[in-house]
Formats: C-alpha cells, structure tokens, sequence
C-alpha cells in the first residue's frame, strides 16, 4: 500500500466520520424539538403569562445605559435605558422621550460550543452567550413614575463602525437576547468562506501531498489576515494577532477538524454596551405614582432619584 492510497483513505475516513457524527446529532435533537413544542403550546395555555397578554402591546426603541453581558450578568441585575421615542400605550399611560426605563436580567445563557447548539432545543444553533431582560418601570421627566410589563422585541440590528466593522444585535420570538456582538460585514464573510473554499480545491490535484499543503496554505492566509479563517473580528486582546491567525489556519486545514472544533470550540459572549438601541415592547400593568415620591434605585454606582437628577453613590 503506497502513501497516496494512505492519504486518500485517511481524507475518506475523516469525510464518513464527520458525517455520521452530524447524522447522530441530528437524530437526538428530533425529540428534543419535540419537547420543545409542546412547552411552547403549554406557554399559551390560560393561566399563563402568555395568556394575559390581552392588550396588544406598545413598541419604543431604548437606549442601553450600562453595560452588561452574559459572562458576568447575574439574575436580578438592574439594567437601565432612556427611551429615544415617545411611549403611546393609553390616555394615562405616556412617557415622553428622555423617560428612564428599568429592567432586571431574568435568564442568562452562557456560550456553548457548535454540537451542543445543534442539540438544543433552546436557541437551536446559536453557540453564544444569550440573556433575557424584564422591562417593569417607566420614570418620566416630571419623576412620575408607572409599571409595565415590557420584554425586548424580536429584531435583528446591524450598525456600521468606524473600524469597517459591523455590531451585530439579535433578539429571537422569545424575547431572548441572542446576539450582541462585533463581526465582519457580511461581503468580508462571503470572501473568506470562498477563499477557504478556493484553497481546498486548488489543492486537491496535489492528493498526499495536500494533508500538508493546505493546512500550510491556510496558515499563511491566516498570517496576513487575521480574520481570514476564523471569519470573525481580530481580538484587540490578542498579542499576536498574525500568529494566532496562521495557527488557526493550520488547525483549520487539517482532516476533520471541523467535527473537532464543533465539539471544542465556543461561541462569543453576548454584550449589550451604552448607546446600543433595541426596540421594547411593553403594556401599563400600574397606576401612575406621583411626582413627589421619588425613587432611589442602585445602577453599577449610581443612585437615580429621579430623571434627569442622579448622584453618586458612596460606596
């Protein structure tokens, strides 16, 4: 046996691994979806939170004040917005711009890797980080304040930067925070796929010889383009970014590395930032408090006693 008929039986068998490795995960996830349907079913059954839904909700686009993220958020942390639009539920219930709106994080996903992602019935072939966000409380200018029942609504954001990237804010049908991140334009994604693409096809002619070619080949790229192989921003944190490119791309060119990476590599952290904008849909559940009873709500250091008056917190 020569070392051609070697190679082609290692690429064939890492082909028919790679295959059947999908097939299994898809096979799990069958009943899993299953399971997931009927909670969503159950979810609109009367008595639920879906069921009192009897008016039909108000839409604002908000401003996020604070950071947060899925990497350090804990349940219960106080998430603060400034509306950009006029709220019009009811002849009662208005805010005008500049209104404060607290939420609270009710659920938080942490990143996961590819395989896992694909088997869950919980954001279905979504690895990053995800996070729930509760609306409940409106302070107008004047310091009235009311309650609300408010979530974020489904959407899907992409914002230019001055760097030629893109940031990315996703929220699905559940209300779940799904995506907040920095990413490449989506030509500089196609590019790199089709470049990747091109290199496994220029090289198949070499047979053997391509097991050391290609993962070569792809390294190189990754050297002069950083973001090449991973398809994603290069990291400021990286000290070597055009080192960590070439690795990548040697890793990336090696037979089966694409079922390894599914079940080691992991998504990114989703990270609402200050000035990030995303539409909240919300209906009254309270009556108007009065001007003169203030609030005094703690936000990462700041105690906010009414719009537009806040002061330091003593620590």
């Amino acid at each position: 046996m020569n070392a051609l008929s070697v190679a082609c039986r290692v690429r064939r068998s890492g082909i028919l691994s790679g295959l059947f490795l999908m097939g299994c995960l898809l096979c799990q996830a069958a009943p899993l979806y299953a399971a997931a349907e009927l909670r969503a079913l159950d979810s609109c059954l009367p008595g639920t939170v879906g069921a009192t839904m009897l008016v039909d909700p108000s839409y604002c686009k908000i401003a996020i004040q604070s950071k947060v993220d899925s990497d350090s958020a804990v349940v219960g942390q106080v998430v603060a917005g400034t509306l950009k639009e006029s709220l019009q539920m009811t002849a009662t219930y208005n805010a005008p711009p500049g209104s404060v709106v607290l939420g609270r994080v009710t659920e938080i996903g942490s990143e996961r890797t590819t395989a896992r992602a694909i088997v869950s019935t919980e954001r279905p072939f979504n690895s990053d980080g995800c996070l729930k966000i509760v609306f409940e409380e409106v302070i107008c200018p004047d310091g009235s304040r009311f309650q609300i029942c408010g979530s974020l609504a489904k959407q899907k954001t992409v914002v230019p930067l001055s760097t030629g990237d893109v940031r990315v804010i996703a929220v699905n049908a559940e209300g779940q925070l799904v995506r907040a991140k920095k990413a490449l334009p989506t030509g500089d994604r196609v590019r790199n796929i089709v470049g990747q693409n091109a290199v496994g096809l220029a090289t198949l002619p070499l047979k053997a010889a391509s097991l050391v070619v290609r993962p070569v080949a792809l390294g190189v790229a990754g050297a002069a383009s950083p973001s090449f192989v991973s398809n994603r921003p290069a990291d400021p944190a990286t000290v070597h970014p055009r080192l960590r490119g070439f690795v990548d791309g040697l890793i990336d060119g090696l037979p089966g590395s694409v079922v390894v990476q599914a079940f080691v590599r992991h998504g990114e952290t989703t990270e609402l930032l200050p000035g990030d904008q995303l539409t909240m849909s919300c209906i009254p559940v309270g009556n108007v408090a009065p001007a003169s009873d203030l609030i005094q709500t703690r936000i990462h250091g700041v105690v906010l006693c009414s719009p537009g008056k806040s002061e330091i917190a003593s620590h």
